[in-house]
Parts: structure tokens; sequence; C-alpha cells
């Protein structure tokens, strides 16, 4: 049920979205969530960017791992100045608990850019089927804090 209901409300506010550039060409942050790392995001063209993230994966010691992804993302403004709806895929290499892992991730989230100071937040989901020895559904998501430049 929770599930239909938000395919449904990102997908209305998809609709509601219009195309607009980012104010921005670059940025670079810290990612707080899974994977938590490094994030940088430069724009190509007036709505399309491409995210690159590295970062630790795992939960403990044991189990901790290393991954970075590479995703394109399209970017929609929506309601009001400066906060966009962004969505996208692109994969991942990395390790866990020992083990070569590769896979195909996607990306929903919502950024928003401050006007006059050079910084942009944003918060997304980051669903990936990830291939070690075996094959994993992986829900992932974060808060991210860039320096825009």
């Amino acid at each position: 049920m929770k599930l239909k209901f938000l395919f449904t409300f990102f997908f209305f506010l998809c609709l509601a979205t219009t195309a607009q550039a980012q104010t921005y060409n670059g940025a670079i942050g810290a990612r707080l969530g899974f994977p938590a790392g490094l994030s940088y995001k430069q724009f190509i063209s007036r709505s399309l960017a491409i995210e690159g993230i590295v970062g630790l994966n795992g939960i403990s010691s044991e189990q901790i791992g290393f991954t970075a992804a590479l995703l394109l993302e399209n970017h929609s403004e929506v309601f009001v100045e400066n906060l966009a709806l962004y969505y996208g895929g692109g994969g991942h290499l990395g390790s866990y608990r020992g083990d070569f892992e590769f896979g195909v991730d996607g990306i929903l989230g919502l950024e928003f850019v401050f006007d006059g100071a050079p910084l942009a937040f944003s918060f997304d989901v980051k669903p990936a089927i990830s291939i070690t020895s075996n094959v994993a559904f992986i829900v992932g998501g974060a808060f991210t804090l860039r320096y825009v430049f």
C-alpha cells in the first residue's frame, strides 16, 4: 500500500514539473546515508547531470565495503524556484564482505539550491541490484550537502 502511494505521488510530481536549468554547473559534497561518502555532480546540459558517488557500504566492521557509482540524472524544477526533482540511473562497482560487486542503480530525489549562498542539499532514494556471489536488491538513500561552484 505504501509503495503504491509513493509511486502515485512521484508520478504526479513528475507531471507537475517544468524543465528548467539548474543554477550551478558543478558541486561537491558529503553524502550522509547509504552509501555514505562523497558526491560530485556536474551538469552537462540544462537539465542533465552526471553524479559520481564514492563511499562506504555495510553496517559493521565485518561487512564494510567500498562502492563507486556513476549516475545520469534528469532535473526538473518543481513547485518553487530552486527546487528540483531528479531521477535517473547508472551503475556501481565495489566490494562487499571481501567480494567484488557490480550492479545497476536508480535514483529519485529532490534538490534545493540556496539563492545567494554556494550550497545545495538533496534527499534521495537510490535502489540498486547488486551482483556478488549472489544477487541482491538494495534500497539506499541519503541526505547530501554540496558546495556549489
